[in-house]
């Protein structure tokens, strides 16, 4: 997401810089602005291109052999602020809230005690469209790592609350987190669709390695425990609450 905001950005500001230096350029090598071109540090003309006048000459203001100057240092300013979005109607949900959509699949495989409700955390994937992968490495850690939270969430993760609403949860003492022992093996995938829109085609995909882990491990364990699990975290004393009333509604 940051590559795209600031991203875009970025090329804006690079556009202003380039604009700023063909104007500048134009005045010293005597010519219309469109006639120039800008690459490997250089203005030159694009015809001739042995008529050229180097970055360094022109960032802070072009100075003639005699020493006049004209011009001062370029600086190059731009922003970006995603456009078309507007409120989720709550009734149909129409709107657009983002400035794209991805999909993706999430599974989970447990290993469940029966006897005891407790659990084991055996693998957990994600595949998504991240629209181009600019760091494979990075993309691969920030979903594990999404992963990882929503597994947490999904497991573990909550606050308890007193009588006068405050959270009496402060410390890692009673707020369980996942411990690194306790993580699945990770399989994580990328398909890519690229985002025309943004720069270099990417996506923003860090969140979505948390959305559907908490779904996906329910769906795991209802399928284990016999019974529809839907209530957050998963703790055994929760499977073991929903399964025995769900026991004995049916014995009913």
């Amino acid at each position: 997401m940051t590559t795209y905001l600031a991203g875009n950005a970025v090329l804006r500001a690079a556009e202003d810089i380039t604009r700023q230096l063909k104007s500048l350029a134009a005045v010293a090598l005597r010519c219309p602005p469109e006639n120039l071109e800008v690459a490997d540090e250089m203005v030159y003309v694009k015809s001739d291109p042995t008529q050229y006048l180097k970055f360094k000459d022109l960032v802070h203001g072009y100075k003639y052999q005699n020493g006049n100057a004209v011009e001062g240092q370029i600086l190059g300013r731009g922003s970006f602020i995603m456009s078309g979005l507007t409120p989720m109607d709550q009734e149909t949900g129409i709107g657009k809230a983002g400035p794209y959509w991805t999909v993706g699949a999430q599974a989970v495989e447990v290993e469940f005690d029966k006897q005891e409700y407790t659990y084991r955390l055996i693998r957990a994937a994600t595949v998504m469209d991240a629209g181009r992968e600019l760091n494979p490495a990075m993309a691969d850690a920030v979903v594990k790592g999404g992963i990882c939270m929503g597994l947490g969430l999904g497991s573990r993760e909550c606050f308890h609350y007193d009588q006068n609403g405050r959270v009496v949860d402060t410390s890692l003492r009673t707020y369980k987190v996942m411990h690194f022992g306790e993580t699945p093996e990770y399989l994580v995938g990328f398909v890519e669709t690229p985002q025309l829109d943004s720069p270099y085609a990417a996506r923003g995909i860090a969140e979505h390695g948390i959305i559907g882990m908490s779904a996906a491990l329910g769906n795991a364990l209802s399928l284990a425990a016999g019974v529809e699990l839907d209530e957050l975290p998963l703790v055994p004393e929760t499977i073991w609450r929903i399964k025995t009333q769900a026991s004995a509604e049916k014995k009913e």
